[in-house]
């Protein structure tokens, strides 16, 4: 996995167990059914070790949870809002969207934003965690290959419809008809499958 960068969930909570607790299933269902560029969410909570110093040097000291409201929040509120470029901005293939809300979903625009603040029943959090993607995997020369995608559209056996299917490695049985073959995983139900990059 390599690091794309930090990513916040936005929770509304009591208290900063709780927070830490609606962060944690954010960010599982923003890698099950939210953002297809985020594969791997790491809380900075239950990484190991301290954060990264590229990490800090961007961010600061890193909390695992801050109220949007403290001194920790406030900074790393705008930081985020500073870097992400909303919907309205003009188009970009870099990810720069940095806050989810508690069901993983994208705010990426400075009104889904103020719906979120105005909405919240409990104060609001910031739960950070470390966004992954899949890197590319390795070739027989050691070399990477960029020639399967990450992300895909498959017909899902179990779920008996096309669903998103992220690519999880080449299946390494000796059996001659499956060796090579890339294997899917299914981002609703988790059920494996092969398939070419062309096959559905």
């Amino acid at each position: 996995m390599d690091l794309l960068h930090l990513v916040f969930a936005v929770v509304a909570a009591r208290t900063d167990i709780a927070a830490l607790a609606k962060g944690s299933a954010a960010h599982s269902c923003l890698v099950k059914k939210g953002d297809t560029a985020v594969h791997e969410c790491e809380l900075v909570a239950e990484s190991d070790g301290a954060p990264s110093r590229t990490l800090t040097n961007d961010w600061g000291n890193l909390p695992d949870v801050a109220h949007v409201e403290s001194d920790a929040g406030q900074p790393l509120l705008q930081q985020a809002c500073d870097r992400t470029r909303w919907r309205d901005d003009e188009d970009s293939t870099e990810h720069a969207t940095y806050l989810y809300d508690d069901a993983g979903h994208a705010i990426d625009s400075r009104q889904r934003l103020a719906v979120v603040r105005a909405q919240a029943e409990d104060a609001l959090w910031l739960v950070p965690a470390l966004a992954l993607q899949q890197s590319s995997c390795p070739n027989e020369q050691g070399q990477q290959s960029f020639s399967t995608p990450s992300q895909q559209a498959l017909t899902c056996q179990r779920c008996e419809r096309t669903t998103p299917h992220r690519f999880r490695g080449v299946e390494t049985s000796p059996a001659e008809q499956w060796a090579g073959q890339p294997i899917w995983e299914c981002r609703v139900c988790e059920a494996p499958r092969h398939a070419s990059t062309s096959q559905n």
